[in-house]
């Protein structure tokens, strides 16, 4: 029995309005190839109320720790009525020449006033864009420790940027050394 539910429905619209895709600009981003890790998540729910809020959580956690999604599987029912599915996933780790995860730059960083093409210039091209259909965006920097000798931490930065291009929010972790 196919099920057609309105959480794959609704896990449609979130991809479409916020699926990441590497960007790359310049030489620089020709010569230094991001990494890219894949994995893939299998998921239960006892409805397609329960599917939908797991969707919703997931994709905020799975956008926290810098992972993009690359699609979603239809759900098919279980023996026992439970539905089942799984999300595609990956993320890019950013070349070790972006410089690292750096504290000092993320603390420069300030809501309303620095802009999108500020934190290229400070970062490096992001992982991953997402834009929103009303002109919002959230980028992704994802600083993997380098292997070239680099003195760079590894994390994660997420921005969003409001429509007049400056950060609206953003949150930052470093991975533990």
């Amino acid at each position: 029995m196919k099920i057609v539910s309105s959480a794959l429905l609704a896990a449609g619209a979130i991809l479409m309005s916020g699926c990441a895709s590497p960007t790359s600009t310049g030489p620089a981003a020709q010569t230094d190839k991001p990494a890219v890790e894949r994995k893939t998540v299998e998921m239960e729910a006892n409805s397609t109320a329960e599917q939908t809020e797991q969707i919703k959580k997931s994709m905020d956690n799975w956008r926290q720790d810098g992972w993009n999604v690359s699609s979603i599987s239809a759900p098919h029912s279980l023996p026992d009525g439970r539905i089942q599915w799984s999300a595609q996933l990956f993320r890019t780790v950013a070349a070790a020449s972006a410089g690292g995860y750096d504290d000092r730059r993320i603390a420069a960083i300030q809501r309303g006033q620095t802009t999108g093409q500020q934190l290229v210039a400070w970062f490096g091209p992001p992982a991953s864009r997402e834009m929103s259909p009303d002109g919002r965006a959230h980028l992704s920097w994802i600083f993997g420790r380098g292997t070239d000798g680099g003195t760079g931490d590894s994390g994660v930065i997420n921005v969003n940027l409001s429509t007049n291009g400056t950060v609206a929010a953003y949150s930052a972790r470093r991975s533990p050394k």
